[in-house]
């Protein structure tokens, strides 16, 4: 639960995001990507069988299907790591988040202390610029 996470496992370092955010995202791209996956399978099953209906041979269909494969694994070996990219940019809203939920949930304490302030902000103001660039 969200307590143990939060303040006695402390293995999970922004638990607020991950439960805010993460889980829903996760689950609408799940049931996206099940979505698209069914019409492909459907599409590439259904063209398939009309183009060898239409040649009466399977030549065509395995070039079409080596060719959807070999296009597949171009574009695979070209593109970057889009999931390495997009985890590290949750790690670093997540730890903005995390800043900005402390500094709220400190706000007293940092504001009678002296010098809490300035360290408060020297800590959201670290973090920012690593989160938009």
């Amino acid at each position: 639960n969200y307590y143990k996470c939060s303040h006695v496992d402390k293995s999970v370092a922004n638990p607020e995001q991950i439960i805010c955010e993460d889980v829903p995202k996760y689950c609408s791209g799940m049931a996206q990507c099940t979505g698209e996956v069914i019409s492909s399978i459907v599409d590439v099953l259904f063209y398939s069988q009309r183009l060898s209906s239409y040649t009466r041979t399977n030549s065509y269909t395995l070039a079409m299907c080596g060719y959807i494969f070999g296009a597949g694994a171009l574009v695979k070996m070209v593109s970057p790591n889009f999931a390495k990219m997009y985890k590290r940019k949750q790690a670093l809203e997540g730890s903005y988040r995390m800043a900005q939920s402390r500094l709220k949930s400190n706000s007293e304490s940092v504001a009678f202390y002296k010098k809490g302030i300035l360290v408060e902000a020297k800590t959201i103001e670290q973090r920012l610029p690593d989160m938009v660039s």
